[in-house]
C-alpha cells in the first residue's frame, strides 16, 4: 500500500497517503503478544476450556458467581488479546481455582494446560507487566475508531500512548519503543497530518509545502487517520446486497395472496395481449 500510494502522488500531487493507526497500534499488540508466549498459551486454551462446555461453564458460575466468563479473544479484532490478558490479571486467582478444581473431575489437554501456566510465577507476573503498561493500546484504539472526531485530538490521543509505551522499562520496553519507531518511518503521511495538526494548534513554525494553500490545510481539520470508516462502509453494503436481506413488513398470508394478485393480473394481461394478435392480426401489422 506504501508503494501504491507513492505511485499515486506523481499523479495527485496533493495526496496524503496515511497507514490506518489504528492498525498500527494493533501491530504494537501484537508484538506484545509475541513477547509473553506463556501468556499466549494460558489465553488459547482458555477459551477451549469453556467453549461448547456447560459443566465447565456450571462450575465456572458456582465459583465465580459473579464474573463473566473468559473474553475470547479474536486476532482480526483489535485488542481484544489485550483485554483477555487484563481479565486474567484481575481473576487470577480465582481461574487458577476454577481450573484446580475441573482437573480434580475431568481433565483434558486444554485444562492441564492451563494449570500449568497458572502455577507459574513468570506467568502471573507478565499479567502484571502487561496490565501496567499496555492497557492504554485498546483505550487509544477504542478512541480512534470513533468517527468525527478532530485531527487535533486524534494525534493528542496517539501522541501521548507513543509516549507512554516508549517510557516502559526493561528489555520489553525497548522492544516496544523500536516497534514504534519502525512503524512510524514507513508512516510518511501521519507525520505530515502532525505538521498540520500543530498548525491547526496555532503553531506558525511549521513549515508546509507550498502547494497546500491555507484553504486546503484549513479543511483537513477533521481528516481522518484510521480506515475504520471505510472497513465499516464495506460492512454496510455487505449486508444491504446480501441475498439475505428482505425488508417485508406483510405475514405470510398476506404476502403469498398479494403475489397470488399480482401473477394473475399478469397472466390476464398477457392472455388479453395474444387474443387480440390473433383475431386482429391486420390491426397488429397495421401498427408496425
Amino acid at each position: 500500500m506504501t508503494k501504491t500510494g507513492d505511485t499515486l502522488k506523481v499523479f495527485y500531487p496533493n495526496l496524503i497517503h496515511v497507514t490506518c493507526v489504528a492498525h498500527m497500534m494493533n501491530r504494537v499488540a501484537e508484538k506484545v503478544r509475541e513477547m509473553f508466549p506463556n501468556v499466549n498459551t494460558l489465553i488459547s486454551n482458555l477459551k477451549k476450556v469453556f467453549l461448547k462446555a456447560p459443566y465447565h461453564v456450571q462450575v465456572y458460575k458456582e465459583i465465580l458467581p459473579n464474573v463473566p466468563l473468559p473474553p475470547e479473544p479474536v486476532l482480526t479484532r483489535w485488542g481484544t488479546w489485550l483485554e483477555a490478558a487484563v481479565f486474567n490479571c484481575d481473576h487470577f486467582e480465582g481461574l487458577k481455582n476454577v481450573i484446580d478444581k475441573l482437573s480434580e473431575e475431568k481433565s483434558s489437554v486444554s485444562i492441564e494446560k492451563c494449570k500449568n501456566m497458572l502455577h507459574l510465577q513468570s506467568v502471573k507476573n507478565d499479567l502484571i507487566f502487561i496490565k501496567t503498561n499496555f492497557l492504554q493500546i485498546v483505550t487509544t484504539i477504542k478512541s480512534l475508531e470513533k468517527s468525527n472526531t478532530a485531527l487535533v485530538d486524534m494525534i493528542n490521543i496517539i501522541e501521548n500512548t507513543f509516549t507512554q509505551l516508549e517510557q516502559i522499562p526493561g528489555e520489553k520496553g525497548e522492544v516496544v519503543k523500536t516497534k514504534i519507531l519502525q512503524l512510524q518511518q514507513k508512516n510518511k503521511g501521519y507525520k505530515f497530518l502532525k505538521n498540520i495538526g500543530q498548525v491547526l494548534s496555532g503553531n506558525n513554525t511549521i513549515q508546509l509545502p507550498e502547494n497546500y494553500s491555507p484553504t486546503m490545510v484549513a479543511d483537513l481539520q477533521y481528516s481522518s487517520v484510521t480506515s475504520v470508516d471505510v472497513e465499516r462502509s464495506f460492512s454496510i453494503y455487505k449486508n444491504i446486497l446480501t441475498n439475505r436481506h428482505c425488508d417485508i413488513v406483510l405475514d405470510g398470508d398476506e404476502f403469498t395472496k398479494q403475489h397470488t394478485e399480482i401473477e394473475t393480473e399478469s397472466t390476464s394481461l398477457a392472455s388479453e395481449e395474444i387474443t387480440k394478435l390473433i383475431h386482429f392480426p391486420n390491426q397488429e401489422k397495421g401498427l408496425k
